[in-house]
C-alpha cells in the first residue's frame, strides 16, 4: 500500500516577523519598534508613529490592526499572559467565562483516541 508522505508547515507572513521584531524591541527596550511597526503601515497606506508612542500596547493593538482574522493574535496574547488585561479592556463579555486553564487548548479527542496511551498523554487541565 502506497502512503503520501505529509509535511506540517508553519506559515506566518512577513509582516508577522515585523510585529515580533517590534514586541522584542519593545521588551528590550531597544528603542526601534516604530522602525517595524512604520514598514507595516506604510506598505497599508497609514500614518507613520514615533517610538514614543509604540509600547506593548500598541504593538498589540498593531497585531489586531494588521492580521485581524488570521489567529495568530492567540499565541500573541499567550505569549505575553495578556488575555485578561486585552480582554477585560475589550471585550468584557469573554473576559467574564475567561479562566486560566484556556492559555492550554484542549487536545481533539480524535487525537487521543489514535494513540495506544491516552491516559499516560492525558488532557490538557479543564477539558
Amino acid at each position: 500500500m502506497f502512503r503520501k508522505k505529509t509535511i506540517d508547515v508553519m506559515i506566518m507572513r512577513m509582516a508577522e516577523v515585523y510585529l515580533i521584531a517590534a514586541e522584542a524591541s519593545v521588551r528590550l527596550n531597544k528603542g526601534d519598534a516604530a522602525g517595524y511597526i512604520n514598514v507595516l503601515r506604510t506598505r497599508a497606506g497609514a500614518g507613520t508613529v514615533s517610538e514614543s508612542q509604540v509600547d506593548l500596547n500598541y504593538v498589540f493593538d498593531e497585531y489586531a490592526r494588521e492580521l485581524c482574522g488570521e489567529c495568530s493574535r492567540w499565541y500573541l496574547l499567550k505569549r505575553n499572559g495578556a488575555f485578561e488585561t486585552r480582554l477585560a479592556s475589550y471585550n468584557k463579555r469573554a473576559a467574564e467565562s475567561f479562566k486560566k486553564d484556556f492559555y492550554l487548548r484542549p487536545i481533539p479527542t480524535k487525537y487521543l483516541e489514535a494513540i495506544n496511551n491516552p491516559a499516560e498523554f492525558g488532557q490538557n487541565p479543564g477539558y
